[in-house]
């Protein structure tokens, strides 16, 4: 007796037709199956943890990269143009091969050192930030019991502040902090046309791909995605799309909380934390503990006195008052009077308006 049609469908050994095998190459990862091919093929990967992009090529809709293209790559030009001007630094003909040794050479010679090299851990002072990091250590430890009740292992984070709060710092260095414990996959998206990419090509791939990996999608100003009605639906479908339910976290900021549609908020699976990040929540001691870490000192205890010590100052605001000062060589109070007076003009003359359309 002949073998049935359901038995060909079913068995994967004899069906007639075939599929290309899966692509992996470096950084890349590429599946040719569609969202409603058949049959639903095997793919293999190990696409190693890191930042990637959502991007796409001439050939195929949808690929992980580490690079986005929608930032300015240096053209080949503007790598000459610079490799010549590293030469007029150094004094010396360098090659490519050359140029890291140079500029390390340069560097120790040089005692360079950058303002605060690494992370301020702002989440020990910052109530807000520091609800939200012990959420997601609690989000992270508790996924036995997500899968024991057959809940979803997801979470949908956005923050909302000012700006210079220090929300982005602090959702980057989360990001990295899961990429080196937990082998995570990062995907940031930074346009509406890579937030467009993903939800329409994207979503089968991370589900096959990346099922058993934390993924984490992280957003930064989500208001400037969801202001027009195309990033908003395609934002909706994203985070209401039932291939990605598992081992997935959403970080989302934004400065513009006003301009967020409410019913990205309202519900709750679709945000399930909502926090504010303001200086208001920031500790007392922070600006002597934002003091050291930028310049390796012990800040004077007579600027506790100061009006500047006891304001409201958020991370960026501080670091522009202390570095205001190195360079100026004036006291904290007088560059504090300086730069309020700068800050005053900007109200007075940027404020934002219908025609010209600026917002603090």
């Amino acid at each position: 007796m002949g073998i049935s049609f359901l038995q060909e469908l079913c068995d994967p050994t004899i069906h007639s037709f075939k599929t290309p095998p899966p692509i992996l190459m470096k950084n890349l990862i590429l599946d040719y199956g569609g969202v409603y091919g058949f049959p639903q093929h095997r793919v293999m990967t190990s696409i190693e943890a890191g930042i990637y992009y959502p991007v796409s090529n001439r050939n195929e809709p949808f690929l992980l990269s580490k690079v986005s293209t929608e930032g300015n790559t240096p053209s080949l030009i503007e790598s000459d143009d610079f490799l010549m001007e590293l030469e007029l630094a150094l004094g010396d003909t360098v090659s490519n091969g050359e140029t890291r040794a140079k500029l390390n050479t340069a560097l120790k010679e040089n005692s360079v050192r950058y303002l605060g090299n690494g992370y301020f851990p702002m989440h020990e002072y910052n109530s807000g930030l520091k609800q939200v990091y012990g959420e997601i250590v609690k989000f992270l430890n508790n996924k036995e019991w997500y899968e024991e009740n057959s809940i979803g292992f997801k979470r949908n984070i956005l923050l909302y502040g000012s700006h210079g709060s220090g929300k982005s710092r602090f959702i980057d260095y989360i990001a990295k902090e899961l990429i080196t414990h937990l082998d995570a996959i990062v995907i940031r998206i930074g346009s509406a046309s890579e937030l467009d990419r993903l939800n329409e090509h994207g979503q089968l791939i991370i589900n096959r791909c990346l099922k058993d990996r934390l993924v984490i999608i992280l957003i930064e100003e989500l208001a400037s995605l969801v202001t027009h009605r195309s990033g908003h639906i395609s934002l909706l479908n994203l985070l209401d799309s039932p291939l990605l339910r598992d081992n997935i976290m959403f970080l989302m900021t934004t400065n513009s909380p006003d301009r967020i549609p409410a019913n990205i908020i309202a519900r709750h699976q679709r945000v399930d934390t909502l926090c504010e990040i303001c200086p208001e929540k920031n500790d007392s001691k922070f600006p002597d503990a934002f003091h050291h870490f930028l310049f390796g000192e012990v800040l004077d205890p007579k600027y506790e006195a100061s009006e500047w010590y006891s304001s409201s100052l958020t991370p960026a605001d501080l670091k522009e008052l202390y570095v205001y000062s190195k360079i100026h060589d004036e006291c904290y109070d007088f560059a504090f009077q300086s730069i309020r007076n700068r800050q005053q003009i900007v109200r007075e003359n940027f404020n934002y308006t219908p025609t010209v359309g600026f917002r603090l």
